[in-house]
């Protein structure tokens, strides 16, 4: 199946240009946001900011704290916390993944942890999409790559 997502208004200041979103869904007890999804080959985890928490109702005073190197040196304080993903497309399937939920107001992302583990990703570039594939099952969706204003 083929998704084509919207334009994203990314946060920062930089023009990303084309840059592959995954539309997901997160999960907390009976508690659902929608968000999109930067697919980063290059993340260890799965990093959402802790805005996503608050309206999870995930408690992060109970959560442990991790660093997270960013692109260019950075660390980023990260507190870990498990919720519940669902990838769109794959409307009847949810994922127990472990998060980490940030202050900083970046695009959130899908990492290695949980994300890359669990599903095969196959970036095409020069399609402008990227398909993906959960592990050990037939089912595919491929998706049109996003483009940040």
């Amino acid at each position: 199946m083929k998704v084509k997502y919207s334009a994203h208004i990314g946060t920062g200041t930089s023009d990303y240009g084309k840059m592959p979103l995954l539309h997901v869904r997160l999960k907390r007890g009976k508690k659902i946001v929608d968000l999109d999804c930067l697919v980063d080959s290059g993340a260890g985890i799965c990093l959402f900011n802790k805005e996503i928490a608050h309206k999870l109702g995930i408690d992060l005073r109970k959560s442990y704290t991790v660093d997270c190197e960013a692109v260019g040196g950075s660390v980023l304080k990260a507190k870990i916390s498990t919720v519940h993903l669902q990838v769109a497309g794959f409307d009847d399937e949810w994922l127990e993944i472990t998060g980490g939920f940030i202050s900083e107001d970046e695009t959130p992302l899908l990492g290695h942890l949980d994300f890359f583990d669990k599903f095969e990703i196959t970036f095409r570039s020069y399609r402008n999409e990227f398909e993906i594939k959960r592990k050990n099952s037939n089912a595919a969706l491929k998706i049109k790559r996003s483009v940040f204003l």
